[in-house]
């Protein structure tokens, strides 16, 4: 018994085991960004008038193994301000009119307040039950690959 668990702690405390956890959740990683990124896509969908915040959306994947990061941005000139809101605030021309309507153009217009629409935090939260069911899959995954190897 102790030469088995001997052979387990050591196998734990090598590099083999980094290996194994960083490929087991580098998938996992890979999965849950994805699917968190097309959420995000999915709640700024709503926002959509040129459509240019939906396709800003990207993934940023750097590194390997047990170094991988993964990110999600939501780019493009608006996100932050749909996200956080706007106080209401003149806009006011500074080389040429602002086109006002299909036929009229103004100095200076007036934008009352916009409401924060946090439309991120929102996908990232219900993103949470397959976040978590996709680190439950790659432990479960990690713990086969340790028991075959423990085995063998």
């Amino acid at each position: 018994m102790t030469d088995e668990f001997d052979r387990a702690a050591s196998f734990l405390e090598g590099r083999e085991f980094g290996e194994l956890a960083g490929d087991s959740l580098a998938g996992a990683e890979r999965q849950i960004v994805d699917d968190v990124a097309e959420r995000v896509r999915g709640r700024a969908r709503r926002h959509r008038k040129s459509g240019q915040m939906e396709r800003r959306i990207r993934v940023k994947v750097s590194g390997e193994g047990e170094a991988q990061t993964a990110q999600v941005h939501a780019g493009g000139k608006v996100a932050h301000l749909i996200a956080g809101g706007t106080r209401a605030h003149a806009i006011v021309a500074k080389a040429k009119p602002l086109p006002w309507g299909p036929r009229s153009f103004a100095e200076s217009v007036h934008h009352p307040r916009t409401r924060p629409d946090p439309f991120f935090a929102a996908a990232v939260d219900d993103s949470t039950p397959d976040i978590a069911a996709a680190l439950d899959d790659a432990g479960a995954d990690l713990v086969r690959q340790l028991a075959t190897r423990l085995e063998g």
